[in-house]
C-alpha cells in the first residue's frame, strides 16, 4: 500500500513511476509470480492508443488524463482509492517459507525506505504478511514460554529443595530434549514454525514431569535405605515401567501423524516422537548422573515440625554460628529416623557420618568383653552431637548407638565437612571448635562419673561386692 494523502496523487507520471520501479524491483528479485497494480491497467491502455509493441506508461500527465476518459475507477478500484491518493501493488507468490517470506519483506522495506519519494508512505501488508506475523508472534510466544517454564522450574526446584544446585541440574534433563530438536530441525532444515514450536514445549512439559517424580522418589529411597547408589538404583527400578510405559505410548501416538500429507502437521508428530524418546534418555542417564550427586533435602525435611528449628539453632554443634552458616550445613545433611531399639551404627563400622539429635534420645555403649555386660558411654537427647570422634580420628565405630524412643537424626556426613573445610574456613574452624568443645565436656564427664563409680566401689564392704 501507497498513500500520498493527496487527492489525485497517482494520476501524474511521477508517481506512477515510484509504483512501477516498486514492481520492478519486486520482479528482479524472482521470488514472486507476478505484480499487478494501476500503472499496469494504464500501461496496457497507452498501449492500445499508441499502437505500442509493449505496455508503457504515459509520458506526460496531459495523456494520464486522456487515458483517464477512457477509464472507469469500477476496473481498477481494488488497486486505486477514488480520490487517487492511495495505490496498491498486489504481489503474487509461492514462497512457503517464513525464514524466506520475511527475508523477502525485508528487502522490500529497505529499498522502499531507501528510493520512495519522500512524500509517499507505503507499507507491506496483506494475508501473507499477516500470517507471517501471527506466525511469528505466535513462535516468539511458545519461545518465551520454553523459557518461562524452564526458569519457573528451576526455581520452584530450588526451594523445593532450599538449594539452588539442585534447581540447575533438574533443568539438564528438561533442556537436552529442547537443544536435540533444534539441533535436529537445523542439520535437516526443518522450518521454525508454530507446530515444531509446539513440539519443544512438549518435550519440557514431559521432561519436566518426569524430572520431578525422579528427584521426590530419589529423595524418599535416600531417606529409606541411607545410601545414595542404593537409592539411585531403587529409583530407576521403581520409576522405569511407568516411564517407558507412558513414553512409548506417546511416542506411538505422534509417529501416526508422521502419515499425513501436510508436511507441518506430519514435521509436528515426527519431531514430538523425537524429543519424547530424547526426554526418555535424559531421564535414565541425566537424571540419575544430576541427583546423585547431591544430598536432596526437601523443605519438608527442615519444616515438619517446629521442634527441629528449635533444636538446630539451641544445638551446641552450630553454638556462635549465624543463620545462613547454620543452612549451609543443613542444607548438605540427610534427616533420618529411627524406630525405638533400632540401631544406629554398630561397633566396627566405618565412620561417616557424625548425628544431630532432633528428636528423641540415642544411647551411646561400649560392647563388653568375650560377650559381658555392654558398658553405657552416654545418652543423648536433642539438639545434642554424638559419633563425632571417631569420624574426626578417622577409626572404624568402636562403639553402639541404639535407638532408644522413636528418633530423628540430622547426619552430617564426612564430605560435606571436607568442602566446607575448602570453601569456607571460618565457618569451618567455628564447627571444630564447637565439636572440640562438645567432646571435651562429655570426655570430662565421662572420666568424673568413671571415678564416681570407682570411689562407691571402694566404700562397698567385701560382701556387697560379692553381691554386685
Amino acid at each position: 500500500m501507497i498513500d500520498s494523502g493527496i487527492q489525485d496523487t497517482f494520476l501524474k507520471v511521477r508517481y506512477l513511476e515510484e509504483i512501477q520501479a516498486i514492481q520492478d524491483y519486486i520482479a528482479a528479485s524472482g521470488l514472486s509470480r507476478s505484480t499487478t497494480s494501476f500503472t499496469d491497467y494504464l500501461a496496457l491502455l497507452n498501449r492500445a492508443f499508441q499502437e505500442l509493441e509493449g505496455p508503457q506508461l504515459p509520458l506526460s500527465d496531459a495523456e494520464v488524463n486522456e487515458l483517464m476518459i477512457f477509464l472507469d475507477h469500477r476496473h481498477v478500484k481494488a488497486y486505486v482509492s477514488e480520490d487517487y491518493s492511495t495505490a496498491r501493488i498486489l504481489v503474487r507468490h509461492n514462497i512457503a517459507s517464513t525464514r524466506e517470506l520475511q527475508g523477502f519483506v525485508d528487502d522490500l522495506n529497505r529499498f522502499i525506505a531507501d528510493h520512495l519519494d519522500p512524500g509517499l508512505r507505503a507499507r507491506v501488508t496483506g494475508s501473507s504478511v499477516l500470517t507471517l506475523s501471527a506466525t511469528g508472534a505466535m513462535i516468539e510466544g511458545q519461545l518465551q514460554s520454553i523459557l518461562l517454564l524452564l526458569l519457573f522450574f528451576v526455581i520452584i526446584m530450588s526451594l523445593l529443595f532450599t538449594d539452588p544446585r539442585v534447581g540447575l541440574l533438574a533443568a539438564l534433563p528438561n533442556a537436552f530434549p529442547v537443544l536435540v530438536l533444534f539441533g535436529v530441525m537445523g542439520y535437516a532444515g526443518i522450518p521454525l514454525n508454530i507446530g515444531t514450536t509446539m513440539a519443544a514445549a512438549i518435550a519440557i512439559g514431559i521432561a519436566v514431569d518426569d524430572t520431578m517424580h525422579f528427584m521426590l522418589r530419589y529423595n524418599q529411597e535416600l531417606r529409606r535405605t541411607r545410601s545414595q547408589s542404593q537409592a539411585v538404583h531403587s529409583t530407576l527400578q521403581g520409576e522405569s515401567l511407568p516411564v517407558l510405559a507412558t513414553s512409548i505410548a506417546l511416542m506411538v501416538g505422534f509417529l501416526t501423524f508422521g502419515l499425513s500429507d501436510f508436511d507441518p502437521i506430519r514435521q509436528f508428530g515426527l519431531l514430538s516422537a523425537l524429543v519424547i524418546a530424547s526426554a526418555l534418555v535424559a531421564d535414565f542417564v541425566i537424571t540419575p548422573l544430576a541427583i546423585s550427586t547431591l544430598r536432596l533435602v526437601t523443605l519438608w525435611d527442615l519444616l515438619s515440625a517446629r521442634l527441629r528449628h528449635q533444636v538446630i539453632h539451641h544445638s551446641v554443634l552450630f553454638k556462635g554460628m549465624r543463620p545462613w552458616q547454620i543452612r549451609r550445613f543443613i542444607l548438605s545433611s540427610t534427616i533420618l529416623d529411627f524406630a525405638a531399639g533400632e540401631a544406629v551404627f554398630c561397633s566396627g563400622e566405618e565412620s561417616n557420618d557424625l548425628y544431630l539429635v532432633m528428636k528423641g534420645a540415642v544411647e551411646v555403649s561400649l560392647p563388653g568383653a568375650r560377650g559381658g555386660e555392654a558398658l553405657v558411654v552416654d545418652q543423648f537427647g536433642a539438639g545434642e552431637v554424638f559419633g563425632d570422634v571417631a569420624l574426626l580420628a578417622g577409626e572404624p565405630r568402636r562403639s553402639n548407638a541404639v535407638a532408644m524412643v522413636n528418633t530423628s537424626l540430622l547426619v552430617l556426613n564426612r564430605d560435606a565437612l571436607r568442602r566446607t573445610t575448602l570453601l569456607h574456613p571460618f565457618i569451618a574452624g567455628r564447627l571444630f571448635y564447637n565439636l572440640a568443645t562438645d567432646v571435651s565436656r562429655r570426655w570430662v564427664v565421662f572420666v568424673e562419673r568413671l571415678r564416681q563409680d570407682e570411689l562407691q566401689e571402694k566404700r562397698l564392704s567385701p560382701d556387697e561386692k560379692n553381691k554386685t
